[in-house]
């Protein structure tokens, strides 16, 4: 259920007032004040859903910037023995960057799509997010997102392109092509990731010359693009990729059997139109593949040599409502409550991995992925809980000092909902609930024991990995992929 009217995040109260004709008696006014109120709290709680969770990120971060308090301080790792804020400036430990005087994080950037339109129901207003780009719409649908309703009213000309499984060299040429033909003012990406990629390429190659291996990284020439693109609407039908928030598009050459990147802040949406309504039917093993990935997309962030305290804000969030959502979304699918914290988990997950950085699952997904055409979600799905284990095994081995352990004992509190956890308990919350909810293993979905050398080996040149929380050596990211099969 939602309201049609237009809301404000700064508040209802830069709404017109309606005018009052009916005698200005202390009761008439009193009951028009109180219709009132209750017309915009129902308008304002559906037509802002997520701004709860924004506003909760945006103080707890203004609060950190004004004093450090100790829910700030035990999020930047300076709650703990030792030196305290002052003194780690002082002594310039901090792993953020540059820091005042009294230990207030001064650098870091954050970028994101430029318009989150967020809340169950939202879908309907596609049609006027449209109209404001131009009449002739470029639709990207993966599955069966193409028969939503009213995407054949969007503009006064539309083409669509259909896509499936995850996007490919080939694919991406393809539908490159259609745009180049067609023209179009604006694309509209509905699906999961691989849709929402695949839109993501088009707009910003239809923008630039040459083709896809002119741009592509690692298996192209990686020429930079321009920063100009066709703008993309970007509408999830799952909880997991987060890629309606992030500036690059993972892409298999199949040719190479390997995963690639198009990747330049031009990607990045015009419009990130998150409705938990459209994840609904997603069936379970869908669900649970895609969750975990936005849940690694939170947790890898959160630890990352890359973190900062505006992602840590969202990552924390995002790993709480994952929390609570990922076993009742599995559950009951018609559960919107727990769509919609699954929802959140991914917007938030794309939002820091985007300004921060992500680590091993990711650092292994993409050259696995590109050996066995597994499904991105699957392979961190299988991984994540492998991954933690030797992340958290190797720091408090080699590197006992580091802040990330206590990071880790963070997510575990956050995952298991007990105060007192450490990352062990994290651990087995993971390896419990990737067994509960069937997660197949590497092995199962496709990954051949020949292969691990070969995948330990690329994922340790992957930039991915360059965010983990410790240097891991060729043995310990081979542990990772045995404890996945």
């Amino acid at each position: 259920m939602r309201t049609t009217s237009q809301v404000k995040v700064c508040g209802p109260c830069a709404e017109t007032e309606p005018s009052i004709s009916s005698p200005t008696t202390a009761e008439t006014m009193r009951k028009t004040m109180s219709n009132r109120l209750r017309v915009r709290c129902r308008t304002f709680v559906w037509s802002c859903a997520i701004s709860v969770s924004v506003c909760a990120v945006t103080s707890r971060v203004l609060t950190s910037a004004m004093g450090l308090d100790s829910w700030s301080r035990e999020r930047l790792g300076w709650g703990q023995a030792g030196a305290g804020p002052c003194e780690k400036a002082r002594r310039g430990q901090s792993r953020y960057g540059v820091v005042d005087g009294e230990g207030h994080l001064m650098e870091f950037t954050f970028a994101t799509a430029g318009r989150i339109v967020f809340g169950p129901g939202r879908f309907a207003d596609l049609p006027d997010l449209v109209s404001g780009f131009g009449a002739r719409v470029m639709i990207v649908a993966g599955g069966h997102a193409a028969a939503l309703p009213g995407l054949d009213v969007l503009g006064s000309e539309r083409v669509l392109v259909r896509t499936s499984g995850e996007p490919s060299i080939p694919q991406v040429a393809e539908a490159l092509e259609v745009a180049r033909e067609f023209g179009p003012d604006v694309i509209v990406a509905v699906g999961g990731g691989s849709a929402i990629d695949t839109a993501k390429s088009v707009g910003i190659l239809s923008r630039n010359r040459g083709d896809i291996m002119d741009h592509i990284e690692v298996v192209g020439r990686g020429v930079p693009l321009e920063p100009a693109s066709i703008p993309v609407i970007a509408c999830p039908t799952t909880s997991g990729a987060g890629a309606e928030v992030t500036a690059n598009s993972p892409i298999v050459s199949p040719e190479h059997g390997v995963k690639a990147s198009l990747r330049s802040p031009a990607m990045l949406p015009a419009i990130a139109l998150v409705d938990p309504e459209l994840t609904l039917s997603s069936p379970p093993a869908v669900t649970a593949s895609s969750g975990f990935d936005a849940l690694t997309q939170c947790i890898e962030p959160y630890i990352s040599v890359k973190a900062n305290v505006l992602t840590d804000q969202f990552a924390a969030e995002g790993i709480r409502r994952a929390a609570s959502g990922l076993r009742r979304a599995w559950t009951d699918g018609s559960d919107l409550a727990a769509r919609t914290d699954m929802s959140i988990c991914s917007l938030f997950g794309g939002l820091s991995l985007a300004n921060a950085k992500l680590g091993a699952v990711h650092g292994l997904a993409a050259p696995i992925g590109g050996m066995t055409g597994g499904a991105h979600g699957e392979i961190c799905a299988a991984m994540l809980a492998g991954a933690t284990r030797v992340n958290v095994e190797t720091m408090t081995r080699r590197d006992p000092g580091n802040p990330a352990l206590a990071r880790c004992d963070r997510v575990a509190q956050l995952l298991t909902g007990r105060p007192d956890a450490r990352a062990a308990d994290g651990v087995e919350w993971l390896s419990r609930i990737v067994a509960d909810l069937q997660v197949p293993g590497l092995a199962a979905l496709g990954l051949q024991r020949s292969q691990i050398d070969e995948a330990a080996d690329a994922a340790m040149r992957a930039s991915s990995m360059k965010g983990n929380p410790i240097a891991l050596n060729h043995d310990e990211v081979v542990e990772i992929i045995e404890l996945s099969l």
